[in-house]
């Protein structure tokens, strides 16, 4: 995509990312991912209809410790 547009790029640096481990931050938003969509279809907690804010509380009560902007990003 890069280089369609004139960018050059290194092979070396190019397999280096591709070599790269997942990171510590999308392993951690994977797992957030899962339970923010079961807290938001549960009929009982959110029901579909909640905000970033009502589905950080609900996550808060359940006992999993997550910065309300960490759920906003992951809910856009």
């Amino acid at each position: 995509m890069l280089t369609e547009h004139g960018v050059k790029i290194a092979p070396s640096g190019y397999y280096a990312f591709k070599k790269r481990p997942t990171s510590a931050r999308a392993v951690a938003d994977a797992e957030l991912v899962v339970q923010i969509e079961r807290v938001f279809w549960d009929r009982n907690l959110g029901r579909g209809i909640s905000g970033a804010r009502k589905i950080w509380r609900l996550l808060r009560r359940e006992g999993i410790t997550v910065a309300r902007c960490t759920v906003e990003r992951l809910m856009r």
